[in-house]
């Protein structure tokens, strides 16, 4: 976490939380922060070696964001349970889909370049058995066509449920190489339909594709607030 120069106190110290936020984040993400991983102030600022002030809005955006909940005197970390997740599903399907309607118009070689690229990386954190990393840019691949338009709330939003399925989709890309190999094909065969400019097919498959994906039987967090 670099150090701010030049700026406001307040300025420097509104960077400074949305940084720790994002590395908290990323960490639940990817379970290096595992769920119900007390939030402590005082414990995380001293880890930083910042205030309280920082720390305390960090997780109250993570708080915001759902992936923390009150726990006494203090938050936890929180992952999405089974209803919250398929309900995401829904809504992703629906952004998706209107992303690609928002810029089939403006889809090129370079976009489809783009997309090919990103799945040979993902190919590559396969075969290293890189599981965080192959989920992140697989998800990247999903997020990709609505980068393209103009419309930033419906980049964001759907940047925002992406990273909610990501934390359950880890822990299925770990766990199936039929379910990897499976993944990694039908990419292969949308950026295909792209290139072909075969638009039917292409929401046809995105449809079947990300339908078939949610699997939510073994979420562990906390059914009780959850479901």
């Amino acid at each position: 976490m670099g150090k701010q120069t030049n700026r406001k106190p307040e300025e420097a110290e509104t960077i400074l939380s949305q940084e720790i936020f994002r590395e908290l984040k990323d960490g639940i993400i990817s379970n290096t922060i595992p769920m119900g991983t007390p939030l402590i102030i005082r414990d995380l600022a001293a880890r930083w070696g910042v205030s309280t002030t920082p720390v305390r809005d960090a997780v109250l955006m993570l708080e915001a964001e759902g992936w923390a909940k009150p726990s006494g005197r203090n938050r936890i970390v929180s992952i999405p349970g089974t209803r919250e997740l398929l309900e995401l599903s829904e809504i992703r399907l629906d952004l998706e889909l209107l992303a690609f309607r928002k810029v089939k118009h403006l889809i090129d070689a370079a976009m489809v370049s783009r997309l090919h690229d990103i799945v040979e990386e993902a190919k590559i954190y396969d075969r290293k058995r890189d599981g965080v990393n192959y989920m992140i840019t697989s998800t990247r691949y999903h997020h990709f066509l609505s980068t393209q338009g103009d419309n930033r709330v419906l980049s964001a939003s759907l940047e925002q449920i992406l990273q909610k399925l990501n934390r359950q989709s880890l822990s299925r890309f770990e766990k199936s190489q039929l379910s990897r190999d499976f993944t990694l094909k039908e990419h292969e065969q949308l950026v295909y339909l792209l290139s072909q400019e075969r638009w039917d097919d292409y929401v046809l498959l995105l449809t079947k594709h990300i339908q078939f994906w949610p699997d939510f039987s073994e979420v562990s967090s906390d059914k009780a607030t959850h479901t």
